[in-house]
């Protein structure tokens, strides 16, 4: 892929003004106060702020000077860049306040008083209060110069057609380069992996064999590279702005169908007597003879229907005949 040819559009010197705070943010995180070229460090730190400062005020009147309706989003947008050259501006004050605290500091404990010492432990601490403040102020320039460019081409395209369609980029790919450009990319040599878990190293060579991104050397402790847009990748992204962002498929919904177990099939339909319902000997001569002592004998179904049954005479048991005793008592009566 060439180099466009065409200028720098408001949204990619707004991307490229988010990788200039990334590369500032780097080298604050490394400043240590605690040898005699901290000045030194820090005043060169304070000319790379000033230079973001001015970055940020070129880029607001690059966006004053577009023709199109001052909507509620683009007004945002303004104030969102003048206030990125406000918080440079401020924090390059802090640094060059450093710098003069550690330089009276240093005035001081020449002069070999006995409350040298304890005056310039203090200025160290003081020098380490506003290097601590300027880190701060510039923790979110990245991520406030990618809302603002996505916020300015979106509403650009409401009015204006795109110059042109954004390139083919999967999910993946997507998510890198807004991720590279909030300044969330780092590469370590010992596994040549990614430390953002979110981000593979085959999609990161994907984006560099395209000339998308490259990678430069990070002053951070155990972040060996870091991931940066090129001028292709920042028109890419930004040609990506106000479009619907590309999606992996959503899971399936349906459910696996479940195994049909048949129910159990009940023996007894509804209203017919279970064995379980039938009444023995020992009820029907509890009901009788309460005085009767009980019998092993029970009754079975059909016999206990018939004993229940009055309706016809072949239906009633016969008698069992009684006794001989029985029988000779009778007759004597």
């Amino acid at each position: 892929m060439t180099t466009p040819a065409t200028p720098a559009t408001p949204a990619e010197q707004l991307l490229l003004l988010g990788a200039d705070f990334t590369r500032h943010n780097d080298t604050l995180a490394r400043l240590r106060l605690n040898d005699s070229s901290s000045a030194t460090a820090l005043t060169h730190q304070a000319a790379a702020t000033q230079h973001l400062a001015r970055s940020a005020l070129d880029i607001a009147e690059t966006l004053n000077a577009q023709r199109m309706y001052r909507s509620p989003v683009v007004r945002a947008v303004y104030a969102r860049v003048r206030q990125l050259a406000h918080l440079a501006t401020d924090a390059a004050d802090h640094l060059l306040n450093a710098v003069n605290i550690l330089n009276n500091a240093r005035a001081t404990v020449s002069v070999q008083d006995k409350d040298a010492l304890p005056a310039y432990r203090h200025a160290l601490g003081e020098a380490s209060n506003r290097l601590t403040l300027v880190r701060d102020l510039t923790a979110l320039g990245a991520k406030d110069s990618l809302t603002a460019a996505e916020q300015f081409v979106t509403e650009q395209r409401r009015s204006a057609p795109p110059p042109h369609h954004p390139p083919a980029l999967s999910p993946a790919q997507d998510a890198a380069l807004r991720a590279t450009a909030r300044g969330e990319v780092t590469i370590s040599r010992l596994n040549d992996k990614p430390y953002d878990i979110r981000i593979t190293i085959s999609t990161i060579r994907s984006l560099e064999s395209r000339g998308l991104v490259t990678r430069e050397p990070c002053p951070l402790w155990l972040h060996d590279e870091r991931v940066h847009l090129t001028a292709d990748g920042r028109h890419t992204l930004a040609a990506t702005f106000g479009h619907p962002r590309a999606r992996p498929p959503a899971p399936s919904a349906t459910r696996p169908r479940l195994r049909h177990t048949p129910r159990p099939v009940d023996p007894y339909p509804p209203g017919v007597t279970t064995p379980s319902d039938t009444p023995t000997t020992h009820d029907l001569t509890d009901q009788i003879c309460p005085d009767a002592a009980p019998r092993d004998v029970t009754l079975s179904c059909s016999v206990h229907r018939q004993a229940s049954s009055t309706t016809s005479p072949s239906s009633v048991s016969p008698v069992p005949p009684a006794a001989p005793e029985q029988a000779t008592s009778r007759r004597a009566r």
